[in-house]
Order: structure tokens, then C-alpha cells, then sequence
């Protein structure tokens, strides 16, 4: 695409509306955000060397583990279940949007997904598991999904009209046009005009999705896949920019959890050059669904971020 935008290091950080970003970026250190007292977003960042294999095959015993470990200490629980059952009723119609195009959500992952749905007593008739107009109702079609319930006149996908909760299960890349494509870009899947919100501004527009009413009520959950993210590029992938980051980021705000991610993918562009490697285009969309969209937070001082498993290589 012609036209791209380039960015000097000042235009990073002038104004407020992209300190936090400066800081995810490691342009800036966390000292120089704002030291109000406010209650803290928490997401929870769990990973296990053993999740894949050399082969890149799931355990999902490990898995499992992950996703219970992570679900207990978002919520305080002793159990990822407990959890589960807090979130999510008998009485919901629970929408999964996932992620099928480039570096697709592991099917590993939605399964136990689904299966924890179960367990909270949600109806297998009332699971949803989609993305764009590709649908699955039920276990036994969350990996076929050939439904179509299309959009409405609003421009929002059927599902999310017939939900009660949604979960945005997300995948972890950088991105060619938005600079990264986490939980917020996500909804872009979930709705009939994305192409309104991916210009060429660094699609800084794309943090009024979570915004959306029917979006930010109804998301209870944020599951982001980061077994194996991408790091250059994207969608488009070239397996050379993938690596076993071996790890699930869990959390309830969507601009919190995009913030940790950005935080890790920069990490691995720097380690990965042995140099800053700023993300270009720069992720505005992040930072902005925070200070002009008011979808979540992006500031670091605001987020209680636990980290659980392995330790080595997270980049945190």
C-alpha cells in the first residue's frame, strides 16, 4: 500500500495520548506514568516448555493445567473453574470468537475452552464458536463451523446479537497495517465492515470496536493464544518471525491485554535484532482505545500483571 506512515521517536511520545505506548515499545521507562492510585486491571500471563513439542504438537494435559492455573489466579480462586462458574451461567448463550485466518487459534485451546463451558453449566446448544461468518453451535461443530447467521443492520455479527456473554479468544502477531493484531483487532472479525476501520493511519480507529455497547457488556473474557505468536509481518506469515513463546494471556480488558502483548513482541523484535526493533506501523490502536475510546486501560501503573510458569525467555 502506498502512502505509509513513518515515526519519528518524538512523534511516539508527544502528548499523553501515546506515553503508554512509548512505554510497551521501551521507548520510555514505567517511572514516567502517572502515579494516581486507581484500582488495578489484572491479567494473568502463564507459560509451560512443555505445551509444544518439537513437532509443534499440543499437550493438552499441559494445556489444561494452563488454562485452570491462569483461570484460579484471575479470579482468586483455587480452582480456574470456580472461576468458570462466576463467569458464565445456565441461563447464558455464550459466543467464542475466535481467530481461523493466519496463525489460527489452536483447536487445543478452544476445545477446553468449550469444555469448561460445560462444565460452568452452559448448554452445548447455547456455545458459539465463530469467526466472521463461519459458525459452529456446539461441540461437535466448534471445529466444522459451516453456519452463516450474517449481520445486522448495525454491522455487528448475528451471534454477538443473540449472546448473553462472549469470550474473545484472540491469536498474538504483529500486523502489516494495524502493527499488531491482538484481543481489540479481533472484533474486526466479528463484524461486516472492517474495512472502515483498517486505513492508513495505523488503523487507529480500530479501538472503537471493543467499545461498541453490545461488545463491552456482553465481553466477560479474554483468552489470548501465545503458544506460538508472530513477531514481523502478518498476516501474511513467514515461519521464521514464529517462536514457541509457550503461553496464554488471560484477563477481563482488552487494552490491558494488548498492552502485555505488545510489551512481549517488542521484546522479542529487540532480542530477535539485538537492537529496538520498533513495531512499524506503530500500534496506535491500543493506546488509543484507551485514552480516546475509553475501552480499557493501557497504563502500566493501572495493570497488576502475574506471572506464572516458565520463566525463561518471557520477555517481562
Amino acid at each position: 500500500m502506498e502512502g505509509k506512515v513513518n515515526f519519528t521517536r518524538r512523534d511516539f511520545i508527544k502528548g499523553t495520548a501515546f506515553t503508554s505506548l512509548a512505554v510497551a515499545l521501551g521507548l520510555l521507562s514505567p517511572e514516567v506514568l502517572s502515579s494516581e492510585q486507581r484500582k488495578l486491571e489484572r491479567v494473568v500471563l502463564i507459560r509451560d516448555k512443555d505445551v509444544l513439542n518439537e513437532d509443534l504438537i499440543v499437550d493438552k494435559k499441559v494445556l489444561y493445567e494452563m488454562l485452570d492455573s491462569g483461570m484460579a489466579s484471575l479470579g482468586g480462586e483455587k480452582e480456574g473453574i470456580a472461576l468458570w462458574k462466576k463467569l458464565f451461567s445456565p441461563k447464558d448463550v455464550v459466543g467464542v470468537k475466535i481467530n481461523v485466518k493466519m496463525a489460527p487459534t489452536h483447536n487445543e485451546l478452544i476445545e477446553l475452552i468449550v469444555g469448561n463451558l460445560l462444565k460452568a453449566g452452559v448448554e452445548d446448544k447455547n456455545i458459539y464458536i465463530w469467526d466472521q461468518d463461519k459458525i459452529g453451535i456446539g461441540s461437535a461443530e466448534m471445529f466444522s463451523r459451516t453456519r452463516k447467521l450474517g449481520y445486522a443492520k448495525d454491522h455487528l455479527s448475528n451471534v454477538i446479537k443473540k449472546c448473553t456473554a462472549l469470550i474473545n479468544v484472540c491469536g498474538m502477531k504483529s500486523h502489516w497495517l494495524s502493527g499488531a493484531a491482538f484481543s481489540i483487532k479481533n472484533w474486526a472479525g466479528a463484524i461486516d465492515n472492517p474495512f472502515e476501520y483498517h486505513t492508513e493511519d495505523c488503523c487507529s480507529t480500530l479501538g472503537k470496536i471493543p467499545a461498541i455497547p453490545e461488545i463491552k457488556s456482553k465481553c466477560r473474557l479474554i483468552i489470548l493464544d501465545g503458544l506460538r505468536p508472530l513477531f514481523n509481518g502478518g498476516p501474511q506469515v513467514d515461519p521464521k518471525y514464529l517462536w514457541n513463546y509457550n503461553g496464554l494471556i488471560l484477563g477481563f480488558d482488552h487494552v490491558a491485554v494488548d498492552t502485555t502483548a505488545l510489551r512481549i513482541i517488542q521484546g522479542k523484535r529487540d532480542e530477535y535484532k539485538k537492537e529496538k526493533w520498533i513495531l512499524s506501523p506503530p500500534p496506535l490502536h491500543i493506546t488509543l482505545a484507551d485514552t480516546k475510546y475509553k475501552a480499557g486501560t493501557s497504563d502500566l501503573s493501572k495493570i497488576e500483571l502475574i506471572k506464572l510458569g516458565w520463566k525463561e525467555g518471557m520477555l517481562l
